[in-house]
């Protein structure tokens, strides 16, 4: 079952527009991309681990102060001692038993060095090591997946841009056999099939180009340029007329999904010519498919050569059936 999604954009117009060089464009993506930002965050994180693994071979520096105030006999003695100030009178029953109040203050500096820690943390600077040489891994990666990028959408535009050019010449040929043909008809020395032919058949699925072929759409679908499908018990025909003095023809069809195609001269008895065998949805079997028309060459009473191309549903109940991108179809001389 397809479903079609639609995705609308506005954006703000500018004002003027500058052309980008190949090396402009790589450096205004390597600098605005947030996936580059993240990578040199990672890496600073790398970078700070390897400097708190190394802190392990640094000396460790602790100082603090306590104050202790009370008239416990032990805490007395003890505080006494602490502070050098223990004398022979400090044995009298009395006093040993029932001291006064003792305040204890103390400041203590503490040094610590490590010396062996069975190689655990040298260990742990070989780990942040590691670390930072894959964090800057994933920054080459991320590199190149940008440059990739630019490098094929860039030259993308570029191919665009020749293709348009090559499709206006097209259109120039085009137009020339038109007049040609439409002279010749009007000298009254051919058809108006040839007049037809000669100008159209060369069409995407779901333009205006295609409906002077579409014969019969019956219950199938276009959801836009380049597709056109029959899902189910659908389908939908194309008819062909092709001048009188042809002897051999062949329509090439970009198709995918779960097709059947079908070809008749009569639009009523038809041979099947594509089928789709397994249960494709995906689009994984597009591919550009010829079928050579000429045993099914018909006889019109204007002249012409009629042939009937019918795609339908190889897997009706999925409802999954041929799809059509683009369709040409020629005289084979």
């Amino acid at each position: 079952m397809r479903r079609t999604l639609a995705l609308f954009v506005l954006a703000a117009p500018l004002a003027s527009q500058e052309s980008l060089t190949l090396r402009q464009a790589v450096d205004l993506a390597l600098r605005s991309n947030p996936l580059v930002a993240a990578a040199g965050a990672g890496e600073k994180e790398a970078d700070a681990r390897i400097r708190l693994a190394r802190s392990g071979y640094l000396p460790k520096l602790q100082f603090s102060e306590s104050l202790q105030r009370g008239n416990n006999p032990v805490f007395v003695f003890s505080s006494l001692l602490a502070q050098h100030q223990f004398n022979q009178g400090n044995f009298a029953l009395g006093p040993l038993n029932r001291p006064d109040a003792l305040s204890n203050y103390q400041s203590r500096l503490t040094v610590e060095q490590l010396l062996f820690d069975s190689r655990r943390t040298s260990r742990g600077v070989e780990a942040a090591r590691f670390s930072r040489q894959i964090a800057g891994e994933d920054t080459r990666r991320s590199h190149s997946d940008i440059i990739l990028n630019v490098l094929r959408n860039y030259f993308g535009v570029a191919l665009a841009e020749k293709n348009l050019e090559v499709a206006r010449r097209s259109r120039e040929s085009v137009q020339a056999d038109l007049e040609r043909a439409g002279f010749i008809y009007r000298s009254g020395r051919s058809t108006q099939a040839d007049v037809l032919v000669a100008h159209k058949i060369n069409f995407d699925t779901g333009t205006v180009d295609e409906n002077p072929w579409l014969f019969d759409p019956d219950g199938s679908q276009s959801n836009g340029v380049q597709n056109r499908f029959a899902d189910g018990n659908a389908h939908f025909t194309y008819r062909f007329p092709f001048p009188a003095d042809t002897t051999s023809a062949q329509v090439t069809l970009t198709i995918d999904a779960e097709f059947l195609v079908q070809v008749s001269n009569d639009n009523e008895n038809w041979t099947t010519v594509l089928q789709e065998t397994q249960p494709i949805t995906d689009g994984s079997n597009k591919a550009d498919r010829t079928i050579d028309l000429t045993p099914y060459l018909g006889a019109a009473a204007d002249g012409s050569k009629p042939v009937y191309v019918k795609v339908s549903d190889a897997f009706p109940n999925d409802e999954w059936g041929g799809r059509v991108y683009h369709v040409t179809a020629n005289i084979v001389e």
